[in-house]
């Protein structure tokens, strides 16, 4: 990523960011679309609309993703 510019909008922002700094970048959103980045930019999970939430777990073999539904 290095030479681009930003891309538009938060998630693409946060996935710049996390890339470009290599941090795990987490966004969570009362509205839904909730994420975790890794710190190479790879997105590891992504929660849709609805009671749900999203847990991301970092372990030797690398970074997992779940959603579990509230409701």
């Amino acid at each position: 990523m290095s030479g681009r510019t930003r891309p538009a909008g938060v998630g693409p922002s946060l996935q710049f960011f996390s890339h470009q700094y290599s941090i795990a970048v987490l966004m969570a959103n009362a509205r839904g679309n909730s994420a975790l980045w890794d710190e190479y930019g790879r997105l590891i999970v992504r929660a849709d609309h609805g009671s749900l939430l999203l847990v991301g777990q970092r372990s030797s073999q690398g970074w997992q993703g779940d959603i579990i539904p509230l409701r």
